[in-house]
C-alpha cells in the first residue's frame, strides 16, 4: 500500500473508534445516532478530500518526511513572478516526482534560473539540496539549486597495453 492509502485507513480506524466509543457511552439515543451519522458522512468526505489534494502542489515548508539533505532532481519548475515558485522534484531512490510550491522570492528564482541554464549547457539535471548545516527547510534561502556535475570519463588504458588490433578473418587473395 502507498502512503496515502495507509494514512486514509489509519484515519478511518481512528474515526470509527471515536464513533464506537460515542455509541457505547451512556446517553440518549439521538446522540448515538448523531455519532454514527457523522461517521457515515465523514468517511466519504475524507476520501474525496484526500483524493482532491493529491494533484495539488504541497507547500515545501510542510514537507516533513522527505530528506532534502540528500538532494532531489528538479524535473520541472514554473516561476510565477510575484506569486509563487512551483517545483516538481524526484527524490533520491524514488521513480515518481512530487509537486511542491514555494513562496515567491526573487533571489531563489534567479538561482533556479541560473542553475537551469548551467545544467542545459552541461546536458545534466538540476539538483535541489538543503545545506548540511541547516536542519529544516523552513527558510526559503536554504534550498540550493545547482547543475549536476558531468560524470567522469572512463579511464584510459595504460600505454603499455595494446589497443584494438584488427585481424581480418578473410585472407586476401593474391
Amino acid at each position: 500500500m502507498d502512503y496515502v492509502t495507509v494514512m486514509f485507513v489509519a484515519t478511518v480506524v481512528l474515526i470509527a473508534v471515536l464513533a464506537w466509543s460515542a455509541v457505547r457511552a451512556r446517553g440518549k439515543l439521538w446522540r448515538k445516532l448523531t455519532a454514527l451519522g457523522a461517521l457515515a458522512i465523514l468517511v466519504p468526505l475524507l476520501y474525496v478530500d484526500v483524493m482532491g489534494l493529491m494533484g495539488r502542489p504541497k507547500p515545501i515548508t510542510m514537507e516533513w518526511f522527505e530528506d532534502f539533505h540528500e538532494g532531489a532532481v528538479l524535473v520541472g519548475a514554473d516561476i510565477r513572478e510575484g506569486q509563487a515558485i512551483y517545483l516538481w522534484l524526484r527524490h533520491q531512490g524514488e521513480s515518481e516526482p512530487r509537486a511542491y510550491v514555494m513562496d515567491w522570492d526573487r533571489d531563489t528564482a534567479v538561482k533556479l534560473k541560473e542553475a537551469a541554464e548551467t545544467a542545459q549547457d552541461l546536458a545534466t539535471d538540476v539538483m535541489v539540496k538543503l545545506p548540511s548545516d541547516q536542519a529544516t527547510i523552513e527558510e526559503r534561502s536554504g534550498l540550493v539549486f545547482y547543475a549536476e556535475p558531468q560524470p567522469a570519463l572512463p579511464e584510459k588504458p595504460p600505454p603499455d597495453e595494446p589497443g584494438m588490433i584488427f585481424q581480418p578473418s578473410v585472407q586476401p587473395t593474391p
